[in-house]
């Protein structure tokens, strides 16, 4: 991680982005009123932080230390249990940059869960991807997400991914602000007060 682009997360996740000393290699800065103090060095061309005697990636003690993401993975399988016995759902993949078929054609999938996985898994540097999920009403769209969350949590927990799918219903909330339905999922129904919406931007972005 280039020290710019750990400058900007670090103001993302501060209190006060002002009170931020970031000067000769130390790090001290304020988060949910926490006093975070650290150094930092570079290993072999990688920016490292050192806190307590731990040292880790700049990544690595982002994601940890200020975003507690194994944390936040505990509150979506608290929250979001899964079924015991989930019987995953069939469905149809259509034309897209994962799935390399014609634009005029699409594939049937008996386990569209194990799919979707692999699909949200597979990101390309530089690019952004977004899958639509479709069916009629009642036939267990927000299940499958949920599912998925909880899914995808664990293996985090494992240690087998090293990313989380955030569920963010909105609820009939169309005439709210994105800003706000992101942290009342967070805060309200996760009960995870550690991230400012920046700071979830920030996350998403690495």
């Amino acid at each position: 991680m280039e020290y710019e682009r750990f400058q900007r997360i670090v103001r993302a996740f501060a209190d006060d982005p002002a009170d931020i000393d970031l000067e000769h290699g130390h790090l001290l800065l304020q988060v949910r009123d926490v006093p975070i103090e650290a150094t930092l060095s570079y290993d072999k061309g990688r920016l490292m932080v050192t806190e307590d005697g731990d040292c880790l990636t700049a990544e690595s003690w982002v994601v940890k230390r200020l975003a507690r993401l194994p944390m936040l993975a505990d509150r979506i399988c608290d929250h979001d249990e899964s079924p015991e016995h989930f019987v995953p759902p069939s469905g149809c993949l259509v034309k897209s940059q994962q799935t390399e078929l014609r634009a005029d054609q699409e594939a049937f999938r008996a386990d569209i869960a194990s799919e979707m996985t692999e699909a949200l898994g597979k990101r390309t540097p530089g690019e952004v991807s977004v899958w639509f999920l479709t069916s009629d009403a009642g036939e267990g769209k927000t299940s499958l997400i949920h599912h998925l969350a909880v899914k995808q949590a664990r293996a985090y927990k494992r240690k087998e991914a090293d990313w989380l799918l955030v569920p963010i219903p909105l609820g009939g909330r169309t005439f709210l602000r994105f800003d706000d339905v992101v942290v009342s999922a967070l805060v309200n129904r996760l009960r995870f007060q550690l991230l400012y919406y920046d700071a979830f931007l920030e996350l998403i972005r690495l």
